[in-house]
């Protein structure tokens, strides 16, 4: 007798870059932890998917040294203000996200797509940013790693990468619109 056990792929979810940068303005955006903020590998990928989209765009270290979270017109580049308003509502969404059962639903949802018995191949990538470009909330990518640093390249490992500025500015008011009309309609 033999059994078509198949294991569940899952959704990794990356929120380091948007932990870091909300603590980092909670703080008061100290210089000194810039660094620490730029190096993470959502920010990595988030900055290079802009200048892919828009020329003339500063790295996100020098939005960020130049950020005062005391002027509501600072930092317009990488949608830094907008990410500062709007950073209560992030975290909310955020710990929402972290913890329901968002992976599985997404996968029950999208396994019904799938022959029977058949699991995908991998389990996916998920960044999330609260940064980054103003046209659209999530875009799709893949990338490659090499000594810690992050690259986006036409082959590598599929990723998804989730603005949650603009989920927060565009699904509506409440958490649970944001979620289930932001996140959730893109899987």
């Amino acid at each position: 007798m033999t059994s078509n056990i198949t294991a569940q792929n899952k959704l990794i979810f990356h929120t380091e870059s948007v932990d870091l940068l909300l603590i980092w303005m909670q703080k008061g955006c100290p210089k000194n932890t810039i660094h620490k903020l730029t190096i993470q590998p959502g920010s990595q990928l988030m900055e290079q998917l802009l200048k892919k989209q828009e020329k003339d765009v500063v790295s996100y270290k020098k939005a960020l040294n130049d950020f005062n979270c005391k002027n509501s017109t600072s930092g317009s580049s990488y949608l830094l203000s907008d990410a500062y308003k709007k950073r209560f509502e992030i975290i909310n969404l955020l710990n929402e996200i972290k913890s329901s059962n968002f992976s599985e639903d997404v996968y029950m949802r999208a396994i019904k797509y799938f022959p029977d018995n058949c699991t995908p191949p991998r389990d996916h990538e998920v960044f999330f940013t609260a940064t980054g470009w103003k046209f659209g909330d999530a875009m799709s990518f893949s990338y490659i790693t090499k000594n810690g640093k992050y690259s986006v390249s036409d082959k590598g490992t599929p990723a998804i990468i989730f603005n949650l500025t603009l989920v927060c500015m565009t699904y509506g008011n409440t958490l649970t619109e944001q979620r289930e009309k932001g996140v959730s309609s893109i899987f």
